[in-house]
């Protein structure tokens, strides 16, 4: 107890050396509120973003099923759902090849691009 009584008497002196370790402590306190602020922002956008990649991914495998249950041969096909919309263009290569490219958007203006080639041999629809 002698000690750090010793210590405080010390501290708080006439020579001013408390001010040092406030400053350094407030430099601290402030350096870590700023970084949590930062790293918080960072995580938002991010849990946004991946947030719209699902949405993106969802309307690209609702479209992409629908496609499959019912193929159409038509050069472009458009699918609407409740959180964005598909276009669906196939394009004819060969008699038997076609690919398909699926350009799926979202309400909030992201868009995602797919393709595949398929083949189409006795009324079956092959993806690859």
């Amino acid at each position: 107890m002698k000690k750090l009584l010793h210590t405080i008497k010390y501290l708080s002196g006439d020579q001013g050396f408390i001010f040092m370790y406030i400053t350094f402590l407030t430099a601290f306190l402030l350096l870590s509120t700023f970084t949590s602020i930062a790293l918080f922002n960072s995580n938002k956008m991010q849990t946004k973003l991946q947030l719209q990649q699902i949405e993106l991914e969802t309307l690209h495998q609702m479209a992409y099923q629908e496609f499959n249950e019912k193929y159409i041969n038509h050069s472009e096909v458009f699918y609407e759902y409740p959180n964005g919309y598909v276009i669906v263009t196939l394009e004819t290569v060969m008699d038997s090849k076609s690919q398909v490219i699926f350009n799926a958007y979202t309400h909030e203006g992201m868009q995602k691009t797919r393709s595949y080639w398929i083949e189409q041999k006795n009324h079956e629809l092959n993806v690859y």
